[in-house]
């Protein structure tokens, strides 16, 4: 029972992690379209690395980064079908379990997720 608290406990504590990034990266405000991709892409790759961080890249982590993905963009108010649709086409099969994607990789699902979210906000 304990370790199914502390597990518990854990899990929490890396969904209020995930908030608190979560509003670091705005998507919707008053900036230019310019400055509103920027943070995007930013808040994208930041997950992800993150993400990587946490699951140590190992079997399927690839699957939560697609759900963190998915849940950031749904804090900032995208439909969940169209996140998750966002979120698949910008990841495109192009992460593994067992291997960190290299910072080309992840700029580039960042940039293309960005890409797809002008004019979403």
């Amino acid at each position: 029972m304990a370790r199914v608290a502390a597990a518990l406990v854990e899990w929490r504590g890396w969904l209020e992690d995930l908030a608190e990034r979560f509003e670091r990266f705005p998507l919707g405000d008053d900036r230019s379209e310019q400055e509103r991709r920027l943070t995007w892409e930013q808040g994208a790759a930041h997950l992800v690395t993150v993400v990587v961080d946490r699951t140590g890249a190992g079997d399927a982590w690839y699957g939560h980064c697609q759900q963190v993905l998915t849940w950031f963009l749904t804090r900032w108010g995208v439909s969940e079908d169209r996140a998750e649709h966002l979120v698949d086409e910008a990841i495109g099969g192009r992460f593994q379990s067992w291997i960190e994607p290299s910072l080309v990789t992840v700029g580039d699902v960042a940039e293309r997720l960005a890409e797809s979210l002008s004019g979403e906000t």
